[in-house]
Protein backbone atom coordinates (compact mmCIF):
# COMPACT_ATOMS: atom_id res chain seq x y z
CA UNK A 1 0.00 0.00 0.00
CA UNK A 2 1.77 3.37 -1.03
CA UNK A 3 -0.57 6.62 -0.95
CA UNK A 4 -0.02 10.31 -0.98
CA UNK A 5 -1.92 12.40 1.67
CA UNK A 6 -1.29 16.60 1.61
CA UNK A 7 -3.26 18.44 4.18
CA UNK A 8 -2.46 21.98 4.43
CA UNK A 9 1.06 21.98 4.65
CA UNK A 10 1.69 18.94 5.66
CA UNK A 11 2.68 16.31 3.24
CA UNK A 12 2.41 12.76 4.84
CA UNK A 13 3.49 9.32 3.00
CA UNK A 14 2.12 5.80 3.95
CA UNK A 15 3.79 2.75 2.98
CA UNK A 16 2.99 -0.55 4.29
CA UNK A 17 4.84 -0.23 7.65
CA UNK A 18 5.95 2.98 7.94
CA UNK A 19 4.86 6.97 7.83
CA UNK A 20 6.78 9.59 6.21
CA UNK A 21 5.92 12.97 6.99
CA UNK A 22 7.02 16.67 7.09
CA UNK A 23 8.24 17.75 10.50
CA UNK A 24 6.15 19.57 12.63
CA UNK A 25 7.34 22.16 16.26
CA UNK A 26 5.88 19.02 18.12
CA UNK A 27 8.44 16.73 16.62
CA UNK A 28 11.28 18.65 18.14
CA UNK A 29 12.00 16.42 21.08
CA UNK A 30 11.28 13.02 19.26
CA UNK A 31 14.08 14.69 16.37
CA UNK A 32 16.61 15.26 19.94
CA UNK A 33 16.33 12.21 21.13
CA UNK A 34 16.34 10.59 17.84
CA UNK A 35 19.60 11.69 17.29
CA UNK A 36 20.82 11.21 21.10
CA UNK A 37 20.05 7.73 21.15
CA UNK A 38 22.38 6.99 17.46
CA UNK A 39 25.16 9.47 18.07
CA UNK A 40 27.70 6.81 17.71
CA UNK A 41 25.89 5.20 15.15
CA UNK A 42 25.81 8.11 12.86
CA UNK A 43 28.78 10.20 13.75
CA UNK A 44 30.95 8.31 11.12
CA UNK A 45 28.01 9.69 8.40
CA UNK A 46 27.19 13.37 9.54
CA UNK A 47 29.41 16.65 9.81
CA UNK A 48 30.57 17.29 13.66
CA UNK A 49 27.57 18.32 15.41
CA UNK A 50 27.48 22.28 15.83
CA UNK A 51 27.23 24.32 19.74
CA UNK A 52 23.74 24.14 20.89
CA UNK A 53 22.87 20.74 18.39
CA UNK A 54 20.89 19.19 20.83
CA UNK A 55 18.87 22.05 22.34
CA UNK A 56 15.35 22.86 21.38
CA UNK A 57 16.33 26.67 20.28
CA UNK A 58 18.88 24.72 17.35
CA UNK A 59 15.41 22.39 16.30
CA UNK A 60 13.15 25.64 16.58
CA UNK A 61 15.36 27.34 13.66
CA UNK A 62 15.56 23.94 11.85
CA UNK A 63 11.89 23.61 11.39
CA UNK A 64 11.28 27.14 10.91
CA UNK A 65 13.83 26.66 7.88
CA UNK A 66 12.01 23.03 7.07
CA UNK A 67 8.89 24.92 6.68
CA UNK A 68 10.09 27.95 4.55
CA UNK A 69 12.25 25.84 2.36
CA UNK A 70 9.26 23.35 1.42
CA UNK A 71 7.33 26.47 1.55
CA UNK A 72 9.30 27.66 -1.68
CA UNK A 73 9.53 24.71 -3.09
CA UNK A 74 13.46 24.64 -2.14
CA UNK A 75 13.33 21.10 -0.27
CA UNK A 76 10.93 18.80 1.09
CA UNK A 77 12.46 17.13 4.39
CA UNK A 78 10.08 14.11 6.17
CA UNK A 79 10.52 12.14 9.29
CA UNK A 80 10.13 8.25 8.61
CA UNK A 81 7.68 6.34 11.84
CA UNK A 82 6.83 3.03 11.76
CA UNK A 83 3.21 2.73 12.02
CA UNK A 84 2.97 0.18 14.62
CA UNK A 85 5.10 2.21 17.17
CA UNK A 86 4.25 5.44 16.14
CA UNK A 87 8.66 5.96 16.79
CA UNK A 88 10.69 8.07 14.55
CA UNK A 89 13.48 5.71 13.18
CA UNK A 90 14.95 7.81 10.28
CA UNK A 91 14.69 10.76 8.05
CA UNK A 92 15.03 11.63 4.50
CA UNK A 93 15.51 14.88 3.08
CA UNK A 94 15.19 16.37 -0.12
CA UNK A 95 17.24 19.73 -0.36
CA UNK A 96 18.76 21.99 -2.76
CA UNK A 97 16.23 22.05 -5.51
CA UNK A 98 17.78 23.45 -8.41
CA UNK A 99 15.57 24.64 -11.38
CA UNK A 100 16.52 25.81 -14.72
CA UNK A 101 18.02 23.93 -17.00
CA UNK A 102 18.91 21.37 -14.44
CA UNK A 103 15.62 20.82 -12.41
CA UNK A 104 17.65 18.87 -9.99
CA UNK A 105 17.76 18.13 -5.89
CA UNK A 106 19.79 16.46 -3.36
CA UNK A 107 18.66 13.30 -1.63
CA UNK A 108 20.34 12.32 2.43
CA UNK A 109 19.10 9.76 4.84
CA UNK A 110 19.44 8.26 7.83
CA UNK A 111 18.24 5.40 9.98
CA UNK A 112 18.02 4.54 13.68
CA UNK A 113 20.51 1.60 14.47
CA UNK A 114 18.15 -0.58 15.69
CA UNK A 115 16.01 0.08 11.82
CA UNK A 116 19.00 -1.01 10.15
CA UNK A 117 18.90 -4.31 7.97
CA UNK A 118 14.93 -4.47 7.58
CA UNK A 119 14.45 -3.40 4.21
CA UNK A 120 12.58 0.23 5.96
CA UNK A 121 14.66 2.88 4.23
CA UNK A 122 14.72 0.99 0.96
CA UNK A 123 10.74 0.97 1.49
CA UNK A 124 10.51 4.87 2.47
CA UNK A 125 12.42 5.76 -0.36
CA UNK A 126 10.78 3.92 -3.00
CA UNK A 127 7.86 5.85 -1.43
CA UNK A 128 9.21 8.72 -1.52
CA UNK A 129 11.59 9.14 -4.59
CA UNK A 130 8.07 9.12 -6.83
CA UNK A 131 6.28 11.49 -4.54
CA UNK A 132 9.55 14.28 -4.61
CA UNK A 133 10.20 13.96 -9.12
CA UNK A 134 6.09 14.21 -9.57
CA UNK A 135 5.19 17.04 -7.44
CA UNK A 136 8.63 19.17 -7.87
CA UNK A 137 9.09 18.27 -11.90
CA UNK A 138 12.21 17.24 -11.16
CA UNK A 139 14.60 15.57 -13.93
CA UNK A 140 17.49 14.41 -11.50
CA UNK A 141 17.88 13.80 -7.70
CA UNK A 142 21.39 12.83 -6.46
CA UNK A 143 22.55 10.99 -3.49
CA UNK A 144 26.48 10.58 -2.59
CA UNK A 145 28.15 8.37 -0.50
CA UNK A 146 31.32 7.44 1.21
CA UNK A 147 32.83 4.24 -0.20
CA UNK A 148 33.38 2.90 3.31
CA UNK A 149 29.31 2.87 3.13
CA UNK A 150 28.82 0.28 1.08
CA UNK A 151 25.68 -0.45 2.65
CA UNK A 152 24.47 2.46 1.47
CA UNK A 153 25.85 2.35 -2.23
CA UNK A 154 23.65 -0.79 -2.33
CA UNK A 155 20.61 0.78 -1.82
CA UNK A 156 21.22 3.73 -3.72
CA UNK A 157 22.16 0.56 -6.88
CA UNK A 158 18.71 -1.27 -5.34
CA UNK A 159 16.61 2.23 -5.76
CA UNK A 160 18.19 2.76 -9.53
CA UNK A 161 20.94 5.44 -9.21
CA UNK A 162 23.56 4.91 -11.15
CA UNK A 163 27.16 6.06 -9.94
CA UNK A 164 28.95 8.48 -12.41
CA UNK A 165 31.96 9.27 -9.99
CA UNK A 166 34.16 10.09 -7.27
CA UNK A 167 34.62 13.41 -5.90
CA UNK A 168 37.77 13.66 -3.63
CA UNK A 169 37.68 15.11 -0.41
CA UNK A 170 34.10 16.36 -1.08
CA UNK A 171 32.35 16.77 2.28
CA UNK A 172 33.75 17.26 5.77
CA UNK A 173 32.26 14.33 7.79
CA UNK A 174 33.10 13.91 11.50
CA UNK A 175 35.46 16.78 11.17
CA UNK A 176 37.40 15.09 8.09
CA UNK A 177 37.30 15.54 4.08
CA UNK A 178 35.85 12.37 2.76
CA UNK A 179 35.60 10.99 -0.76
CA UNK A 180 32.46 10.55 -2.20
CA UNK A 181 30.40 8.31 -4.84
CA UNK A 182 28.60 10.45 -6.72
CA UNK A 183 24.95 9.11 -8.11
CA UNK A 184 21.93 10.39 -9.69
CA UNK A 185 18.52 8.92 -10.51
CA UNK A 186 17.00 10.23 -13.40
CA UNK A 187 13.20 11.07 -14.45
CA UNK A 188 13.05 10.71 -17.96
CA UNK A 189 9.37 12.24 -17.77
CA UNK A 190 10.62 15.40 -16.85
Amino acid sequence: MLSFLKKTNDIIIETDRLYLRTPTKSDIGQIIQFYRDNASHLDPWDPKRTKGFYTKAYWKKWHRKAETDLKMHKACRFLITEKKSGNLIGMANFTNFDRGAFQNARLGYKISHSSEGRGLMFEALSAALPYIFETYKLHRIEANYMPRNERSGRLLKRLGFIEHGRAPQYLQINGIWEDHILTSKINDKY
